[in-house]
């Protein structure tokens, strides 16, 4: 049996090619996750809450499940959101977040409140009708 041509002809991707993928497919999507943040700000007048975390943090964890059933009960208040500072680096820089977790609440394209740490889920509540 011979060798099928088109199997001999396939090049193997490298370490340093599949490294090189990754790079640029993660940087092209905190660009897009940074595009959608700024169009929905800039068009978006209602309160929206972002949530600023990431997987190696330990109370950004911790605080998930809360921060989830919060979006849940007040969705009708507020649009919540979720970045990741490793992902989406340029967001957390334009939010200038240097601690985690950190809970932002925009009003017309600007922040009105913040809140960094873990946070409960009553205090989260209370900080989204405080801010509403």
């Amino acid at each position: 049996m011979g060798t099928d041509i088109r199997e001999s002809n396939r090049k193997t991707p490298n370490i340093y090619t599949i490294t090189k993928m990754k790079l640029l497919s993660s940087s092209l999507l905190a660009l897009f996750a940074a595009a959608v943040v700024s169009i929905a700000s800039a068009e978006d007048s209602s309160l929206r809450i972002i949530k600023f975390e990431a997987d190696w943090c330990g109370p950004c964890q911790q605080m998930k499940p809360g921060f989830e059933k919060v979006s849940k009960d007040l969705s009708s208040k507020a649009t919540f959101q979720t970045v990741n500072v490793d992902t989406q680096k340029s967001i957390a820089d334009q939010y200038r977040v240097t601690l985690l977790p950190t809970v932002v609440a925009v009003k017309d394209g600007k922040e009105v409140a913040r809140i960094t740490g873990y946070q409960s889920t009553a205090k989260l509540k209370r900080f989204v009708n405080k801010n509403s």
